[in-house]
């Protein structure tokens, strides 16, 4: 667990802290505990939120230049690891758009879906295409580390040449792409480390990896849902967060005014079952399914009578285990803040 929460909260428990974060925001933590927010993102976790906030920093400097007319001769390329499902693509998304206020064409492309590097052409055609009606495009590059014909990392080299001169190969003919946000979302190592480990050295220089990563200008790793090793107590925080989040964006109707903060209404036992599972089978993608699954139009709070049936539930969590955490007889009045 981060020392810095744990040692702010001192007495009170990590759970009844969660509970409350969840009920009532940040603003219910006690003073000196890390939280950063970011559009609908938040994270407490110091190494997350300090990654972040040197990838935002990155990306502000770039958009500036881009917004003054500045000359921007290559893309900026930022790579995002984490969990499937940790919530990756989410978060990088949030900054950019504080960032870029809605001046962005966002563009999507799973490399693990393509069946070969051909294919690349069609996307540098896109990212040219929304340069063209004066968009900056946003890029996102899924599962870049999988691999291509078979081969370990095989895509890493196809984007050398458009992350160091801003060009790309078409035939004989190396196009200019313009000025671009590249995010590299890992699919295979859930950390910047992992995924930077030497494992085969000799593979890797063919790969062209050590040349790969010096051309990004930041990274970061987000932890999500799940917890990251057995001692992660303040995994029941970063559900919070993201319950909050969720539940805010996709059910408003259940949130009430309050002090400190907008209160969300939830039934205390599946409160506590959101915080409590032991895995989401899919990371925060289980979460938003969840809750998504759930009767809430028209409800003004979310009860355990909203959720999908076992057999749905257990396509996301241990369902058992969920509807038990959920119906556990408990103090009421140490869940609601």
């Amino acid at each position: 667990m981060p020392t810095i929460v744990a040692g702010v909260l001192g007495q009170t428990s990590m759970l009844d802290a969660a509970r409350r974060l969840a009920l009532n925001g940040p603003a219910s933590l006690p003073r000196g505990v890390p939280v950063e927010t970011v559009g609908s993102w938040s994270s407490l976790d110091r190494s997350e939120i300090e990654e972040l906030r040197s990838a935002g920093l990155v990306i502000e400097e770039y958009t500036t230049k881009y917004f003054s007319a500045q000359p921007l001769g290559r893309p900026l390329s930022i790579a995002v690891f984490g969990a499937p499902g940790s919530g990756k693509s989410f978060a990088v998304k949030q900054i950019i758009s504080h960032a870029l206020s809605g001046a962005a064409r966002i563009l999507e492309f799973n490399l693990s879906q393509f069946d070969d590097a051909s294919e690349l052409t069609a996307a540098f055609h896109q990212i040219r295409d929304a340069v063209l009606e004066q968009r900056l495009p946003l890029v996102f590059w899924d599962e870049f580390d999988t691999p291509l014909n078979e081969r370990r990392l095989g895509w890493l080299r196809h984007f050398l040449a458009p992350m160091q001169d801003g060009k790309f190969r078409e035939g004989e003919a190396f196009r200019p792409l313009g000025p671009a946000i590249f995010i590299f979302a890992g699919g295979t190592a859930s950390s910047f480390n992992e995924f930077a480990a030497v494992r085969d050295a000799e593979a890797e220089v063919v790969a062209k990896k050590p040349d790969f990563i010096s051309r990004l200008r930041g990274y970061v790793d987000v932890l999500g849902p799940n917890p990251k090793s057995p001692q992660d107590d303040a995994v029941v925080l970063r559900r919070a967060l993201l319950l909050r989040s969720l539940l805010l964006r996709k059910a408003p109707q259940i949130v009430s005014d309050s002090d400190p903060g907008p209160a969300l209404r939830i039934d205390p036992g599946l409160l506590r079952a959101f915080l409590l599972a032991s895995r989401y089978k899919h990371g925060a993608r289980s979460m938003e399914a969840l809750i998504e699954m759930s009767a809430l139009s028209g409800r003004m709070q979310y009860e355990q009578a909203s959720l999908p049936a076992p057999h749905l539930l257990d396509l996301h969590v241990d369902a058992a285990e969920f509807l038990a955490l959920a119906t556990r007889a408990e103090n009421v009045d140490t869940i609601r803040g």
